[in-house]
């Protein structure tokens, strides 16, 4: 580790005349075995079944950084994260608490620890405690610190549940996330970390609610058109378009569940309208994701394609956005669709006071994209 500089010394004294030779004689040992004495004794010593245990704060702060953060703004969500922690980590304890939770969930649930996850859990109710303080204090709820430890707070609970079974507590942070959101938006000090957050936080709302079958958080729509007002050129991303199209879906399913949409032509007009936007959506999509067409004439099939037609995508753009789009969006708006013509049908028919719109209704089904072709998978 170090440059041992001791036999260069010991040589250099050595060919310097010394005019007390005898007295060196006397003495004892001369410079250079007293420098090889010193160096014996300062040997190294071989520590066998010794381990350095890092520090279990330490180690949940680096997994989740690690594992969770990326410092490349156009995949990573938290690529700010590190700086925003080595600013206000030490000053703020419920962000330290959050990530280092959140860090040791993940490290428990990877590791198969459950005493580690017990630690994380109690620094998760310590987290909970310090961030109930944070937004009290009309000082510190605004700070961009107590936003993303709401944020890291309802992580947790991700990473902790199996399989997202109840995501409850992650939405009840959530929704007071919009709450700390809008109050950031009415002060007049946001930082660039301000907008990346709050838009990352909507981000976080809008999967929540299309994973968890729940609407979205009172006062969402309130949030987005105040952030709205205040574009910045540097959070637009095809990920935030996408989930704009989700949006509309978690509306338009909301808007079917609580019946406000009662006409038939009411439901097929707001299906074609999210179609519309996945089809503008879908037509700024790169080459390589581009759907491509194939024609099967077989009469068996025919209820799995309009007009004979699949639309097929290749398995080599299988992890990228388009195929999740493909994959969950045309069976959402069609389906309605599918489900509300023959009630048009009848309703125009008998009275003739509804009319059938004039766009094709594309029938869409979730076995047709597992379809085997010459060219990868449906």
């Amino acid at each position: 580790m170090f440059h041992d500089e001791t036999r260069s010394i010991a040589r250099r004294n050595k060919i310097q005349p010394s005019s007390h030779a005898e007295v060196q004689a006397v003495a004892g040992p001369s410079l250079e075995e007293q420098a090889l004495m010193r160096v014996a004794a300062a040997a190294p010593v071989k520590l066998t079944d010794f381990v350095l245990y890092q520090p279990l704060d330490d180690l949940g702060v680096n997994f989740f950084m690690s594992t969770y953060v990326g410092d490349d703004p156009s995949v990573s969500q938290l690529y700010y994260l590190p700086k925003l922690f080595s600013q206000t980590g030490s000053s703020n304890p419920g962000l330290r608490q959050s990530i280092t939770a959140a860090g040791l969930a993940g490290y428990a649930k990877t590791a198969r620890r459950n005493d580690v996850k017990l630690t994380a859990t109690r620094l998760y109710v310590s987290a909970i405690q310090s961030i109930n303080a944070a937004i009290s204090d009309p000082t510190t709820v605004v700070q961009d610190a107590t936003l993303m430890s709401i944020v890291m707070a309802a992580m947790f609970e991700v990473l902790v549940i199996p399989r997202l079974s109840d995501l409850r507590n992650c939405s009840k942070h959530l929704d007071g996330a919009v709450a700390v959101a809008l109050m950031m938006l009415k002060q007049k000090k946001q930082t660039d970390v301000t907008y990346k957050l709050i838009t990352m936080s909507m981000q976080s709302m809008i999967i929540n609610s299309w994973i968890s079958h729940l609407p979205l958080p009172a006062n969402f729509m309130e949030l987005k058109r105040r952030l709205g007002s205040n574009p910045k050129p540097h959070l637009h991303s095809l990920h935030g378009d996408f989930l704009d199209i989700v949006t509309e879906l978690v509306d338009f399913r909301e808007a079917l569940k609580e019946r406000l949409l009662q006409r038939p032509s009411d439901i097929i007009e707001r299906a074609l309208a999210v179609d519309e936007i996945f089809e503008t959506f879908a037509d700024t999509m790169p080459p390589h994701a581009r759907f491509q067409a194939y024609r099967i004439l077989l009469q068996d099939v025919e209820q799995l394609a309009f007009n004979g037609y699949y639309h097929g995508i290749d398995d080599t753009s299988c992890d990228s956005a388009p195929t999740d789009i493909s994959n969950s969006v045309p069976s959402k708006f069609h389906c309605p669709s599918l489900e509300q013509c023959p009630r048009c049908a009848s309703a125009s028919t008998s009275s003739n006071s509804q009319a059938m719109p004039d766009h094709p209704i594309v029938a869409s089904c979730t076995k047709a994209w597992h379809l085997e072709g010459p060219t990868g998978r449906f």
